[in-house]
């Protein structure tokens, strides 16, 4: 009897110790950002960005909750109507931005886009952004969006960017690491890595090889480097 209740502890230990594990990774941008910061780097910008298709029959209700509460722009193109919503306040540490975008052909679904940005990163800002990003998650968005991270930041010449790329991949797990290397004399990249985290569970999948990293490297004259990170993709120009 005693073996076999201290079979089953041993059991409810692993099984909570996966748990809580998979529980530590919630969120890309912060476990992105915490291997940026534990590494001595600064990050420059950072965004999170969600997208959804919308059923026109709610586009409505949705335009009209959005315009009561932020400012709104909106502009007419060939193919569609954009609106564009952003808070009159700027506080600049975190900012949050909607689109909305209609096609005037009913083939298309609307597409609902929002997006939460800013330039600096502390602890602070990091439970501010956990708090914000739930809140838009849960009144806008359902199981069907689709969540991009993004985070720049560079090294200063005293770390290594070798030793940070092989830290990230070593943090994140990131397996299936795929380089490409740019060769062209006047590109500023000096090379993207690309790979797949089992911490997150947003991905894409190219021939047969699941993606939800990728990294562009940008090179400058003084010999430092510009890291931009995304998950699942970078979908910023880069």
């Amino acid at each position: 009897m005693f073996k076999k209740v201290a079979l089953i502890s041993i059991l409810l230990f692993f099984i909570t110790t996966e748990t809580i594990a998979k529980q530590a990774y919630e969120d890309e941008l912060t476990d992105i950002a915490n291997t940026v910061l534990e590494n001595n780097l600064t990050i420059t910008s950072w965004q999170t960005t969600i997208k959804q298709k919308i059923d026109r029959k709610k586009i409505d209700d949705l335009i009209l909750d959005l315009n009561n509460r932020y400012l709104v722009t909106r502009k007419e193109t060939e193919k569609s109507l954009n609106y564009s919503f952003e808070s009159t306040h700027k506080s600049g540490e975190i900012n949050e931005q909607y689109n909305v975008v209609v096609p005037k052909d009913n083939m298309y679904s609307i597409e609902f886009i929002a997006v939460i940005k800013g330039t600096k990163w502390s602890h602070e800002t990091q439970e501010k952004y956990v708090r914000k990003l739930k809140k838009i998650s849960d009144r806008y968005f359902n199981q069907t969006s689709k969540k991009f991270a993004c985070l720049t930041t560079s090294n200063d010449g005293i770390i290594k960017g070798d030793y940070f790329l092989k830290d990230l991949t070593k943090k994140l797990h990131i397996q299936h690491v795929h380089t490409q290397y740019d060769n062209m004399v006047n590109s500023v990249h000096k090379k993207i890595l690309y790979g797949y985290t089992p911490l997150w569970s947003e991905k894409i999948v190219v021939k047969n090889t699941p993606m939800n990293v990728q990294v562009a490297v940008k090179q400058h004259e003084d010999g430092t480097q510009t890291y931009m990170i995304g998950t699942p993709i970078l979908i910023n120009e880069y």
